[in-house]
């Protein structure tokens, strides 16, 4: 090694902490807005509840909606007797089940493809995809909390 390298090996080590500093500060800042947020969200929910059942109460409170709500109830379920019966017919049902197999797959593809891309991110660097037919797509990503056993 010559002495540029054990200079450029003296800077390395020099930016390493400070951008490990950074990087905490940055996760901390984060935390922070994180915490603030679902706060905010709680507070939000919490305000919207009792205006919800306020409107709720004198919704079930009137006569007029009340009526319609039932012949509502009634024709939904006429409705979903006579779509019962049609599914039952075996060129339906056949169909039917097509859809449903159908439908799996294209869940359990489009599962397969959100890790396809989480990879290729990973491995690139690259927050954009070409496809085959030249398109140019954007790699996002939708994050949410989920509450723990």
């Amino acid at each position: 090694m010559d002495e540029n390298d054990d200079l450029r090996q003296e800077e390395n080590q020099d930016v390493q902490p400070s951008l490990q500093s950074s990087d905490a500060m940055v996760i901390t800042n984060l935390q922070d807005l994180i915490n603030e947020t679902l706060r905010s969200i709680d507070t939000l929910a919490e305000e919207v509840k009792p205006l919800d059942e306020m409107v709720t109460s004198v919704l079930e409170n009137d006569d007029v909606y009340k009526n319609r709500a039932e012949e509502a109830k009634v024709s939904s379920k006429k409705k979903q007797a006579t779509k019962s019966e049609i599914l039952k017919r075996p060129d339906i049902a056949n169909v039917y089940s097509k859809i449903k197999e159908k439908k799996a797959d294209l869940k359990e593809a489009k599962e397969s493809l959100s890790e396809y891309l989480q990879e290729f991110a990973r491995l690139t660097g690259q927050r954009q995809f070409e496809t085959s037919e030249g398109q140019v797509k954007e790699i996002v990503y939708t994050a949410k909390l989920i509450k723990r056993s």
